[in-house]
């Protein structure tokens, strides 16, 4: 079988759709427990994941490593995953327009109704 690729697909929205899918995929039962909000950013093949969290300990880090390799298996050699870890509070996470949703904790207003990058 051959994994999809970003030169495979007609456009970069399927693309984009297919790597938060698998994204989703790869962290079921994994989102550690600090997590407010997690995200995955694409260029091409290389994706970036995201986690804004309050805390980080050993478990979420171990969540974490899971996670990445979870997706690495999922998307194939030709794809880059990469890691971005932010602690922040519930109130100090913004949409970014890059990033594409995954999770968002309860209680979480993100993004904000007056956040230019709300769709």
């Amino acid at each position: 079988m051959r994994l999809p690729s970003p030169d495979g697909l007609d456009k970069e929205e399927v693309w984009e759709s297919y790597i938060v899918a698998q994204t989703a995929q790869a962290s079921l039962g994994l989102i550690p427990e600090h997590t407010i909000a997690f995200g995955v950013e694409v260029h091409g093949p290389i994706v970036v994941l995201w986690f804004y969290l309050t805390e980080i300990d050993e478990s979420d880090e171990s969540d974490i490593g899971d996670i990445v390799g979870e997706l690495e298996t999922l998307v194939g050699d030709n794809v880059r995953v990469g890691l971005s870890c932010e602690i922040k509070g519930t109130d100090q996470i913004t949409a970014n327009g890059r990033v594409k949703g995954v999770f968002l904790s309860r209680g979480t207003d993100w993004p904000r109704s007056d956040d230019p990058h709300r769709r």
